[in-house]
């Protein structure tokens, strides 16, 4: 295996760990009526991006891909 097949399947794993911990966060939502409930999923967010920063500059070799997966939600989160 190459750092890039690496770089790859830690992207793709990481990116379906948060898709499927929204899914469930949103159907506990769905479900809880007492109120909101906060989210425990920053860390998995941070690992996300992190794989897509490392996948975007060793599989696709652009800068630029990745300086927007680290900037724009670091950009939303000041925001708000």
């Amino acid at each position: 295996m190459t750092v890039a097949d690496i770089t790859l399947a830690v992207f793709i794993s990481a990116t379906a760990f948060v898709f499927l911990a929204c899914v469930a966060q949103i159907a506990r939502a769905i479900k809880d009526h007492s109120g909101a409930q906060p989210s425990h999923l920053g860390r998995a967010f941070l690992a996300s991006h992190a794989c897509a920063i490392a996948y975007a500059i060793e599989n696709q070799k652009d800068w630029t891909m990745a300086f927007h997966v680290f900037w724009v939600p670091s950009a939303a989160a000041r925001l708000s």
